[in-house]
């Protein structure tokens, strides 16, 4: 039997480096998709506690849902620069002394900007609520 010479053994090398290289890239777009998503969450529980912070100190519910709405706005603006079309709602059901004031902020994270992965899910939905007790001792014309 005559032996084999793999010295003209060429052109698995660069296939296999090629298939190593495209799965790297895409565990570190998960790594980027799993940062956004936290990040986003992140950010819209702030926007929505700062929110409820802002609403739970004003003198009249009638002004509660223009100013969450500013402030949760201010602060997703500033912070996620991938979130589309963000929404705040506003329950001040309770406003009064002692009561509370709850505000929940939705945004829309875009992932299809994501270039080798496909994911079957271009956007993702975050939301947060967060409940504030009314301040007791604001000043009440």
């Amino acid at each position: 039997m005559k032996p084999v010479d793999l010295s003209d053994d060429t052109g698995t090398s660069p296939a296999s480096v090629i298939m190593l290289l495209v799965w790297l890239m895409m565990m570190a777009e998960l790594v980027v998709m799993g940062g956004r998503v936290a990040a986003a969450h992140n950010n819209v529980t702030g926007a929505a506690r700062e929110a409820a912070r802002q609403a739970s100190v004003l003198q009249y519910a009638s002004s509660v849902d223009g100013v969450a709405d500013d402030v949760a706005r201010a602060n997703l603006d500033s912070t996620l620069r991938h979130c589309r079309t963000p929404a705040v709602d506003s329950s001040k059901s309770d406003f009064s002394a002692g009561g509370h004031v709850t505000v929940e902020v939705t945004c829309t994270v875009e992932l299809s900007d994501l270039s080798i992965l496909t994911v079957p899910w271009p956007t993702m939905s975050i939301s947060a609520e967060v409940t504030e007790v009314v301040e007791t001792y604001r000043a009440i014309d």
